[in-house]
């Protein structure tokens, strides 16, 4: 999911240029975190996909879930989404230890959802990095594997970050980081309707501030991968710039739904909601007024 092709790496070229070319305001780098407009103004910490989603307009989700306390419902897009991110990085584990992927039967035993689809997410995430392996096997053919692999697989999957320094939880779970090409990625599950929305480059833009808060180097390029399936699998890369006016959004995000946890104050139903949004089941309980309606994501 995270190797990219010839003309994903194209893009990140324009990208990286584009990053050197524009730069980024030195406020907006995660590194000063001391100071406005990085410096959280409450003490609540939220996580990063209640920052950076745009699933209810006015934050409620923040509020039913921080303040009141109501349990997330796994609708059916998270449900695979977890399920395709556990088999992701148990197939890039297994390569990683043995040089090859598990086989699908035995990560089928620990891995539930749909098997049409988990099977075609395997056989892809497999073959590609596999065949990334023996392209570099064959340029180097007498380095060790695990230096090949090493190279040609340069990803840390789940890679656990404290997001408190810039009003995150300490428990964020970062999908991959290419630590060669410096590249944040975040990985969606979207059903076969769904389009990509372009709110969804916060979770990489919040993703990469904390890290350099953390590392004090810069991270100007991510990449949303997204997965869909309707009896084949799609996968499309969204590879982009992470500018100042992504900076600026996800911070003016971040205050104002920390100002909703920390005030305690319902901010009310949005005029629509998303369907796979975990607390509708919550909202919807008499709670959806007269003129709200919902529509699919």
């Amino acid at each position: 999911m995270y190797i990219l092709t010839h003309e994903d790496i194209i893009r990140f070229e324009e990208e990286f240029r584009k990053a050197q070319e524009q730069g980024v305001s030195e406020e907006l780098r995660g590194w000063n975190w001391r100071s406005p407009p990085l410096k959280p103004a409450f003490s609540v910490r939220l996580p990063n996909y209640l920052v950076s989603s745009n699933y209810c307009a006015t934050g409620r989700d923040g509020h039913v879930s921080k303040v009141l306390n109501v349990k997330p419902k796994e609708t059916e897009p998270i449900s695979a989404g977890v399920s395709l991110h556990r088999l992701v990085y148990e197939v890039f584990e297994s390569i990683m230890e043995a040089g090859r992927p598990a086989p699908f039967e035995e990560l089928s035993k620990r891995i539930s959802g749909n098997a049409e689809f988990l099977k075609a997410a395997y056989d892809y995430t497999a073959l590609s990095a596999m065949a990334s392996v023996s392209e570099m096997r064959a340029k180097f053919p007498f380095a060790p594997l695990k230096d090949l692999i090493r190279i040609s697989l340069p990803f840390v999957l789940e890679l656990k970050v404290d997001g408190s320094f810039i009003g995150l939880t300490k428990n964020l779970s970062i999908d991959a980081f290419d630590y060669m090409r410096r590249i944040v990625f975040d990985l969606k599950y979207l059903r076969p309707e769904s389009k990509p929305e372009p709110w969804r480059r916060l979770y990489v833009t919040g993703y990469a501030i904390t890290l350099e808060a953390l590392y004090s180097i810069p991270f100007d390029v991510g990449c949303l991968v997204y997965v869909q399936y309707n009896g084949s699998l799609s996968v499309t890369r969204d590879i982009f710039f992470i500018s100042d006016d992504l900076r600026r959004e996800w911070i003016e995000e971040r205050d104002r739904k920390l100002e909703i946890v920390a005030s305690r104050v319902d901010p009310g139903l949005p005029r629509a909601c998303y369907d796979p949004c975990p607390y509708s089941h919550y909202c919807s309980r008499g709670k959806l007024g007269s003129g709200l309606r919902r529509f699919r994501a």
